[in-house]
Parts: structure tokens; C-alpha cells; sequence
């Protein structure tokens, strides 16, 4: 059988000694962003990268094709023009647990009734989503439904 060495610190040893249990953990290298040609643009257009930074890699703003970053910047503002739409009308929230009373609802288009319609998140916060009130979320989906706002 092969024999795998592994240094422990005094600490660890210590706690092995005092009957601590040992769970073997696989070291996993964190992954970076690397691609920086497309710079995802708040304006639609994405424009060629020229001085890119670690900063701006590591946020996100840079696809490797054009299309990607074309894709990505149109979905941004239609994301942030409705959250600014929300936060203008004082119902965007913070999302909140399932135990606490809140304020989980957020807006999607339904493709087979080509209507905007409000949604209820219990369980699940995703990421980039802006949440509102009920009411606010309503409001905001009859606005957009009658073409009073657009996204």
C-alpha cells in the first residue's frame, strides 16, 4: 500500500491526541477569471479591451466573444433597469428567510402568456435578482404589461 505523508501543525497533532476526529478534505485551487478581450458594456454596444486589470477581470465584466458580452450586457440592463424601477418606487428589498416576514417577490416574463408576472421565492435567493414587495412587484409587472415601462 502507498504511503501519503502529511505535515501536521502542533495544534493538529495536539487535537489528533486529544481524540479529535480526522476527515481527509480535498484541497481544491480557487479558479480566477482570466478572459479580458470583450468588456461588457452598461451601454449595449461591448467594446474591445484595451488595459484591463486583475480588478476588472475578477468582477465579471469580460467575455472571451463579442457575442457573449453582447448577450450579458443587454440582460444587465434590462436586470438594472428594473431594479432602478423598484428602488425608485421604494419596493425593492433585501431578501429575506423563510421564518422572517418578507418581501420575496420578483418578476419574470411567462413566454406562453407573454405576460410579465409576479413570483414568490420561499427557499431560494438567486443571484442577481432584484426582490420587492408583493404590491411593488405587481405594480411593476401592470407597468410594464401595459407598456408604461420597458425594460
Amino acid at each position: 500500500m502507498k504511503q501519503i505523508k502529511i505535515q501536521l501543525t502542533k495544534e493538529q497533532q495536539d487535537d489528533i491526541n486529544n481524540g479529535a476526529e480526522v476527515v481527509l478534505v480535498p484541497f481544491h485551487k480557487k479558479y480566477s477569471l482570466t478572459e479580458r478581450t470583450w468588456y461588457i458594456s452598461f451601454y449595449g454596444e461591448p467594446s474591445k479591451s484595451v488595459s484591463a486589470t486583475e480588478r476588472h477581470v475578477a468582477s465579471g465584466m469580460y467575455r472571451k466573444v463579442k457575442e457573449d458580452a453582447k448577450r450579458l450586457s443587454e440582460r444587465r440592463i434590462k436586470s438594472e433597469r428594473l431594479s432602478a424601477l423598484a428602488c425608485e418606487l421604494g419596493v425593492e428589498r433585501d431578501f429575506t428567510k423563510r421564518d422572517e416576514k418578507g418581501s420575496n417577490y420578483y418578476i419574470i416574463f411567462d413566454v406562453l402568456k407573454k405576460l410579465y408576472i409576479t413570483v414568490n421565492a420561499i427557499d431560494w435567493n438567486t443571484i442577481g435578482v432584484p426582490y420587492m414587495t408583493k404590491e411593488g412587484a405587481n405594480d411593476i409587472c401592470e407597468m410594464l404589461n401595459n407598456g408604461e415601462f420597458e425594460l
